[in-house]
């Protein structure tokens, strides 16, 4: 039998502890994905935007809209992610070609500050 686990880093916390001992023994393989810094975010995004485009993606998020998101998501691919997407669906609805910084500050203060 397989058993695949998946977590957040505090999977590894719970499987440090005694009780848990004998299944953390079992585990034959870790992996760990650690936050993204600035040009790997940039990267992450022109990728997932190339898989969605097959290839031919147009600049949408300037400079200033990707450190933006970078300075918000601390590179973690699940923050940057959402803010990308909310920035995608909020310029889509008001007809806006190009993402910047100031849209992306109005994302994170209307939809991501509670």
């Amino acid at each position: 039998m397989a058993l695949i686990l998946v977590g957040q880093t505090e999977i590894r916390d719970i499987l440090k502890r005694q009780t848990y001992e004998a299944i953390s023994q079992r585990i034959d393989l870790r992996c760990h994905i650690s936050a993204l810094d600035r040009s790997q975010t940039a990267d992450y995004i022109i990728a997932h935007l190339n898989f969605a485009a097959n290839g031919d993606a147009p600049d949408i998020f300037s400079d200033s809209a990707i450190n933006a998101i970078f300075d918000f998501s601390a590179g973690l691919p699940r923050k940057i992610n959402r803010l990308a997407g909310l920035s995608l669906m909020h310029a889509a609805q008001v007809g806006k070609r190009i993402i910047d910084d100031h849209m992306i500050a109005l994302i994170i203060d209307g939809e991501l500050s509670w």
